[in-house]
C-alpha cells in the first residue's frame, strides 16, 4: 500500500487508520498492516477497499479483529460494517489484480506421505521431513536442513540420498511454507525462524545437530548458532546472507505477486547451468506455490538484518560454500565475513548461482558430507 515516494529516498505507506505515514523502512510499515489484512497493489484506497470488500480483515486473528472494527468506526461506517462483518470474510470474486489475490491467500499444501507435523508451541505446528536408512539398531547423529524464502523441505530431495545412509535427515517446513502453516501476526525476521528451529529441536528431542541451511535459511541457522551454540555440532551455510540485501525483491513480490517474482528472478537464482526444467520445476512446484504474505515477509525482513557483528560468537566448525560469480555477495564478501567465524571453511565453486545448493546438490552434499564426517570424527577422538 504504497503512496508514493518522498525525496530523499523515503517511502510513504497508508497505515490503519489512512493515514499517510512517511519512514525510510516502508516495507516494515506495509508490512505490518498485511499481517492483519489483506494486502492491495499500491494507490489503492483503503477505506474505500475495505467497505466494497476489496480488503477482508484476517477475523480468525484477534488483532485482525480489533483492526477491523477500528478502521469500521474510522471510515464513519461502524454500524454498517458491523452487521457486514460476515460477508466482509469472505472472499470477494472482484479484485483489481492477478497479484492481489494472491495476498489473500494462505497457501499450505497438503501434507505428503513422507511428512510429519509436531506442535511446537500454542497455536503452532511444524510440519517436517525425517529420514533415516541405516542401520535400525543404531542411533546415528541428526543433520537438519533449512530452506530458503519462497522454498519448502523438497529443495533438499536430491540431498538425502547423500545424508540419509551416514545421518538421521529432519528437513523442516519453516512457517508459512510448504506444509506449515503461518502464524498469526508472525515477521519471518532470521530471530523468528531461529527460535522456531530451535523448539522444532526441543519437540524432537534432538540435543545437538549438524545444521545445515541455504539463502535466507542459512540467516535463521546463523542466528541459532549465535543464540544457542551448544546445540550444533557443526554449520554448513550455502549462499547464506549476514546483511541486508535491499528490498528488490520485497519491491517485485508486491508489486507483481509471489509466481512472477519468481519467474522472473529464477534464471539469476539458479545461474546459467540451470536447465530449463529446473528453472520451470522451481518457478511452478516450489517458489510459486508460496503465500504472498510469507514470501513477502521474509523478503522484507531481510531488508535491515544484520548479523555479521555477531559471527564471532558461532563456536560451532562452519562450512561456507559460494560461487564466483555469485549475484548476492562477492567472494571477498565472504571471505571477509568468514574470518569473523573462529572454526570457518570456504570453498569456492565455479558459476553464477547464488542458490548453488540448488544447481549441484550432489557437488555440494557431497563437501557438506566430508565435512560433517570430519567433525563427526574429530568428536569422536575427543570422547575417546
Amino acid at each position: 500500500m504504497v503512496a508514493g515516494d518522498r525525496e530523499g529516498g523515503h517511502r510513504e505507506t497508508i497505515d490503519e487508520f489512512g493515514a499517510v505515514n512517511s519512514s525510510a523502512s516502508g516495507h516494515k510499515q506495509i508490512w505490518r498492516q498485511i499481517s492483519t489484512m489483506s494486502a492491495l497493489p499500491p494507490k489503492v484506497d483503503i477505506r474505500r477497499g475495505l467497505l466494497d470488500g476489496r480488503i477482508v480483515p484476517d477475523l480468525n486473528s484477534r488483532v485482525g479483529w480489533e483492526s477491523a472494527k477500528i478502521i469500521g468506526r474510522c471510515c464513519g461506517e461502524a454500524e454498517r460494517f458491523q452487521k457486514s462483518i460476515a460477508e466482509l470474510a469472505l472472499v470477494p470474486k472482484r479484485w483489481v489484480s492477478a497479484a492481489t489475490k494472491e495476498w489473500q491467500i494462505t497457501a499450505v499444501q497438503e501434507l505428503s506421505k513422507d511428512m510429519r507435523k509436531m506442535e511446537t508451541r500454542p497455536g503452532m505446528s511444524m510440519a517436517y521431513q525425517d529420514h533415516w536408512f541405516g542401520e535400525p539398531w543404531n542411533v546415528p547423529e541428526t543433520v537438519v536442513m533449512v530452506h530458503g524464502n519462497s522454498e519448502s523441505s523438497h529443495a533438499w530431495t536430491c540431498w538425502v540420498p547423500h545424508f540419509a545412509r551416514h545421518y538421521r535427515v529432519v528437513r523442516p517446513d519453516l512457517p508459512g511454507f510448504g506444509a506449515t502453516p503461518e502464524p498469526a501476526g508472525y515477521g519471518w525476521s532470521a530471530n523468528e525462524l531461529a527460535t522456531d528451529i530451535g523448539l522444532l529441536l526441543d519437540v524432537l528431542k534432538i540435543e545437538t545437530c549438524h545444521l545445515i541451511g541455504a539463502k535466507y535459511g542459512g540467516s535463521a541457522c546463523i542466528r541459532l548458532a549465535i543464540d544457542q551454540p551448544h546445540r550444533l555440532s557443526s554449520l554448513c551455510l550455502f549462499g547464506s546472507p549476514v546483511r541486508g540485501s535491499g528490498s528488490g525483491n520485497a519491491d517485485l513480490i508486491r508489486t507483481k505477486g509471489v509466481r512472477q517474482w519468481a519467474a522472473d528472478t529464477m534464471r539469476s537464482r539458479l545461474g546459467s547451468a540451470a536447465s530449463e526444467a529446473q528453472l520451470k520445476w522451481w518457478t511452478d512446484e516450489l517458489m510459486g506455490k508460496t503465500g504472498a504474505r510469507a514470501a513477502y515477509g521474509a523478503s522484507s525482513s531481510r531488508i535491515d538484518m544484520e548479523l555479521q557483528d555477531e559471527l564471532p560468537g558461532i563456536t560451532a566448525p562452519t562450512l561456507i560454500v559460494t560461487t564466483q560469480e555469485s549475484g548476492l555477495q562477492s567472494v571477498a564478501a565472504v571471505e571477509r565475513y568468514a574470518r569473523m567465524i573462529p572454526k570457518s571453511t570456504v570453498i569456492v565453486l565455479p558459476g553464477d548461482s547464488y542458490h548453488i545448493a540448488a544447481v549441484e546438490p550432489d557437488l555440494c552434499a557431497q563437501h557438506a558430507l566430508q565435512f560433517i564426517q570430519q567433525v563427526s570424527a574429530t568428536h569422536a577422538r575427543a570422547d575417546e
